[in-house]
């Protein structure tokens, strides 16, 4: 029923779409309200997770160790129609994981974040009074049943209730409906004050049976919150900050999607992102004068008040414009900076971490929740690097610290004094 799962990256062929799951929710009803839930992409796998925590613009979303290294955490009701897409700044999985359920944690480090951003808490030891008849609400995106079928990239939630309870996991019997296979990381939430419980990791072949999480309690003081709190936040780089900045609720969306809504320098920008070369940064200024002025605002924007400390070496946010061509920013990959994953096992089908150690499928032939080889995804996954709030929209890379050739060119940008 939950939960986004894991997917196949041979199946990522429609540049069209975010992406598009080819199973939903057993039972589910459609979700407009728990927006902290949201779905977590990475290497062609899909999953679901929860913004637990944040801080000034940094958050940080719970799911399952063996979704793999997450690249872009997306928040909306359909995940075809993002409302924000945030960059992964960072990702530690839990150190004790080697197969799902024990440990199945991953805390994932996410940029751009808000006032607006949701939060669900995590429960706490002493809040954790869980036992059996417990009521939990299962929510996320993924498979109605064990067959093909019925697609679905749409949140959804069913109501159900704790079976068993064990120290680091609990149950629940789920003949009605329930968790299935691509509902890796998703959250059981208490009623009423509503906390996240559990992690949703595995459960029956036929997804009518039982299903197994995580038990976050067991884990928030020893990992999830030692990670929040004990692992320093960097100093970003250039090029983090320019992520941070142009993605979700980041001081420069608003200059980025100027320029994508407008249509000749939504061009240039497709142009200059074809570009390998200074000559053709210009040859795309000439033909898409027009743009230039929107395009050199979000320069602006980055160096004047997005990432002004960050990126005050860079030569476009100089004083003085400089004639060289710059590649020194290109940098795209974004996920698991410093998350170093210890002991991250590749389930069966499944996204596996970044360990060495496989680990077998969970006994009683039963499903992992990010099963790839029950659950495709179609699409292709937005890049951190390149993401906007626009839905379904990919924002160019950052070219102009990548070929400065166009500021040079045109000489459209006065740059203001510090």
């Amino acid at each position: 029923m939950l939960a986004s799962g894991c997917a196949d990256t041979d199946e990522l062929d429609d540049p069209a779409s975010l992406g598009q799951l080819d199973q939903e929710i057993i039972n589910g009803i459609v979700d407009q309200t728990h927006h902290a839930v949201v779905a977590v992409f990475g290497n062609g796998n899909a999953c679901t997770g929860t913004i637990i925590h944040k801080s000034g613009n940094i958050g940080h979303v719970i799911t399952a160790a063996h979704c793999g290294v997450p690249q872009q955490v997306v928040q909306g009701n359909d995940y075809n129609d993002p409302a924000y897409v945030y960059p992964v700044l960072d990702y530690q999985m839990h150190p004790g994981y080697t197969s799902a359920p024990v440990n199945d944690f991953m805390v994932v480090r996410i940029g751009s974040v808000g006032q607006a951003t949701p939060v669900i808490p995590a429960m706490t030891p002493a809040q954790d009074n869980l036992g059996p008849g417990t009521q939990i609400r299962h929510v996320g995106y993924g498979k109605s049943g064990p067959s093909p079928g019925t697609e679905n990239t749409i949140r959804r939630y069913y109501d159900g209730q704790i079976a068993s309870t064990q120290p680091l996991t609990f149950s629940y019997n789920q003949p009605s409906g329930g968790p299935c296979s691509g509902d890796s990381g998703g959250p059981q939430l208490t009623l009423g004050t509503e906390r996240v419980a559990g992690v949703t990791s595995t459960g029956d072949q036929n997804c009518n049976i039982m299903g197994t999480s995580g038990r976050i309690s067991a884990v928030y003081d020893t990992f999830i919150m030692a990670y929040i709190n004990g692992t320093p936040i960097q100093p970003q780089t250039c090029d983090q900050c320019q992520q941070v900045a142009l993605n979700g609720q980041g001081a420069c969306v608003g200059a980025l999607e100027a320029c994508a809504n407008h249509s000749v320098c939504n061009a240039l920008m497709d142009c200059i992102n074809a570009c390998t070369s200074s000559t053709c940064v210009q040859n795309c200024a000439n033909q898409h004068s027009g743009g230039i002025t929107l395009y050199n605002a979000i320069a602006g924007c980055i160096c004047d008040t997005g990432c002004v400390t960050e990126c005050v070496d860079e030569p476009i946010c100089q004083s003085s414009s400089s004639s060289s061509t710059s590649t020194s920013s290109s940098s795209t990959s974004t996920s698991g900076t410093g998350g170093a994953a210890t002991g991250g096992g590749e389930p069966i089908g499944g996204a596996g971490g970044a360990g060495t150690t496989s680990s077998g499928d969970p006994a009683g032939n039963s499903w992992l929740a990010g099963d790839t080889e029950d659950q495709k995804y179609h699409g292709t996954i937005v890049q951190s690097s390149c993401a906007t709030t626009a839905p379904g929209r990919a924002a160019a890379p950052l070219v102009w610290l990548v070929a400065l050739g166009l500021a040079v060119a045109v000489g459209a940008r006065s740059r203001r004094s510090r």
